[in-house]
């Protein structure tokens, strides 16, 4: 999406609960990051976007929702555009944060961020 192509989801296999949780253990950040990594900022985006597309409710442990929100608050952006994808994002994690780490579907595509 963010390069501006369009994937058809109609096969797409969402992961379960326990493996998105694994994904998350995974790609968690190191201890010494400051700011959100390249690694996260991908897997979130990408959850973002999962839950655009994915009828089931998604719930993501809080730790690594309140880590990831408060790495991102941290991120500087290079770009109008980057910066912009950080206020979209963290505006994201904070309702998600609201509603107890459910990920909230939000209808604004990212090729729409500018």
């Amino acid at each position: 999406m963010l390069i501006g192509l369009d994937v058809a989801l109609g096969h797409v296999q969402w992961p379960d609960n326990n493996r998105l949780n694994d994904a998350l253990e995974f790609a968690a950040p190191q201890p010494h990051l400051t700011a959100i990594g390249y690694i996260q900022v991908q897997l979130w985006i990408g959850l973002r976007e999962m839950t655009r597309h994915h009828a089931d409710e998604v719930i993501v442990p809080a730790s690594s929702g309140e880590k990831i929100l408060a790495l991102w608050k941290n991120a500087e952006g290079f770009t109008d555009r980057h910066k912009a994808l950080n206020t979209l994002m963290i505006n994201w994690l904070e309702r998600c944060a609201q509603h107890d780490w459910m990920l909230i579907p939000d209808a604004t595509p990212l090729v729409k961020v500018s």
